[in-house]
């Protein structure tokens, strides 16, 4: 059986937030790892454009948080959109170092 692609999963999300727009907020998923170009674009086509409220949840690779610049960057365009990390097993303390000095960078985007 062939793994659903991310098509499917949007779909899903959209269906979800029409179903109970009163209930859940969406965000939406940016690919770590692009160039900082291809990030913005992907955050305003993904997430702006879809209505969606934050970007989440990043996952970097242990020792890599200094990927997830390129989304603060570009979120930081869109009035404090919110983004969510999630610590990858094992977060290392250098990739909490990172994300802290990260979300002290960019103090326009709440880093959860």
């Amino acid at each position: 059986m062939k793994a659903a692609g991310p098509t499917v999963a949007w779909r899903e999300l959209d269906e979800a937030l029409a179903a109970h727009p009163a209930r859940f907020l969406g965000f939406g998923s940016v690919r770590l790892g692009r160039p900082s170009a291809e990030t913005a674009a992907a955050v305003a086509h993904d997430v702006i454009a879809r209505g969606l409220h934050g970007i989440g949840e990043l996952t970097p690779p242990p020792d890599q948080a200094a990927l997830v610049e390129p989304v603060l960057q570009a979120a930081c365009d869109y009035a404090g959109l919110p983004v969510v990390v999630h610590g990858y097993a094992p977060t290392t303390a250098a990739d909490v170092r990172t994300l802290a000095g990260l979300a002290a960078r960019y103090p326009c985007t709440p880093v959860s």
